[in-house]
């Protein structure tokens, strides 16, 4: 490819930009010892990089993912949204309005960096590239039914995690602590031959807490 003519400059400064800064926050929160779920890191930098040298293969691959992860994040968002008990999310915007707001927020950046990028290695310079290395320019379909595909398992597993016997189990525990006052729904489950692990969340009209069983 001859220097003058880099359509995916942009598209991977971003990815550098946000691949060194995730990785940043990620040594910070090692060192401090807090959790963290890393988004970019190693990939973020990769993908810029080979953006950057004008890799075709890394254009297409990256049109694809695009597609497939807003999917992605899109369809698991609108289900944490429609599984969580409306009781809870009165709640929680009530005593924690930040984790329902942030999430929302960043699940939001994330589709609109990755429609970003899409659009930017989808331009009419990008596709002419693509043309002539005889890529494929059209829409990649199977990211939307992959995409579909995936959230489907996400659902039933959610379905599972909140409807469970281990679910049941784990709340059971959770009332355990907290008592009959207050309402309980599962945010995470880990289940592993005989032993479990389980956040819960309590939550009334007065108060929300976080709970964590073991079994």
């Amino acid at each position: 490819m001859e220097e003058n003519i880099h359509p995916f400059k942009k598209a991977a400064a971003l990815l550098l930009l946000l691949g060194l800064i995730d990785i940043a926050v990620m040594i910070f929160c090692i060192i401090n010892q807090t959790n963290y779920a890393s988004s970019f890191t190693i990939f973020g930098v990769i993908s810029g990089v080979l953006l950057l040298r004008g890799s075709l293969k890394t254009v297409q691959a990256l049109r694809w993912l695009s597609i497939f992860i807003s999917v992605l994040i899109v369809g698991i968002s609108f289900d944490t949204l429609f599984t969580t008990p409306p009781a809870l999310l009165i709640a929680l915007m009530k005593f924690s309005p930040l984790t329902v707001i942030g999430p929302i927020c960043v699940a939001a950046l994330l589709v609109a960096v990755f429609i970003w990028i899409y659009c930017q290695l989808s331009s009419q310079e990008s596709l002419q590239l693509l043309v002539k290395a005889n890529y494929k320019t059209t829409q990649p379909k199977s990211a939307y039914l992959l995409g579909a595909i995936g959230l489907l398992v996400t659902f039933l597993g959610a379905s599972e995690m909140v409807n469970g016997e281990s679910a049941k189990k784990a709340i059971k525990l959770a009332q355990a602590q907290r008592g009959s006052a207050y309402q309980y729904h599962v945010t995470r489950l880990y289940v592993s031959q005989n032993s479990g692990y389980a956040d819960v969340i309590a939550y009334s009209d007065k108060a929300v807490h976080q709970l964590n069983v073991n079994w």
